[in-house]
C-alpha cells in the first residue's frame, strides 16, 4: 500500500482518545436522552412544522447540538484511526 497518502502514526492515538469518549458521551446521551441547555442553538431548518404552531419552509428552529457534536467527532476521529500509518508498514 502506498503509504505517502497516510497520516503520521501519532494520528491514530489522538483518533483513539477522540473516538472512545465521543462514542459512549453519544451512546449515553441518544439511551437515556440527556440534552444540555446550553448546547440549545437557533440553527437553519427547511420544513419547519411545529406542533400547533406555523409552518415554514424556510426559518429559523432550536435544536439540541450534541446528537450532532458527537457524531461529527465519531467520523472524524474513525477517519483518523483508518488513516494512519501503522507503527511497522510490512505491506508492500
Amino acid at each position: 500500500m502506498k503509504t505517502n497518502f497516510l497520516m503520521p502514526h501519532r494520528y491514530k492515538k489522538l483518533g483513539w482518545f477522540i473516538l472512545v469518549p465521543a462514542a459512549l458521551i453519544g451512546l449515553w446521551a441518544t439511551i437515556y436522552e440527556i440534552e444540555p441547555t446550553f448546547l440549545d442553538w437557533k440553527v437553519p431548518a427547511l420544513f419547519i412544522d411545529e406542533f400547533m404552531g406555523e409552518k415554514k419552509i424556510i426559518g429559523m428552529t432550536k435544536n439540541n447540538m450534541l446528537n450532532e457534536l458527537m457524531g461529527v467527532l465519531v467520523i472524524i476521529s474513525s477517519l483518523m484511526v483508518a488513516f494512519s500509518k501503522e507503527k511497522v508498514e510490512d505491506e508492500f
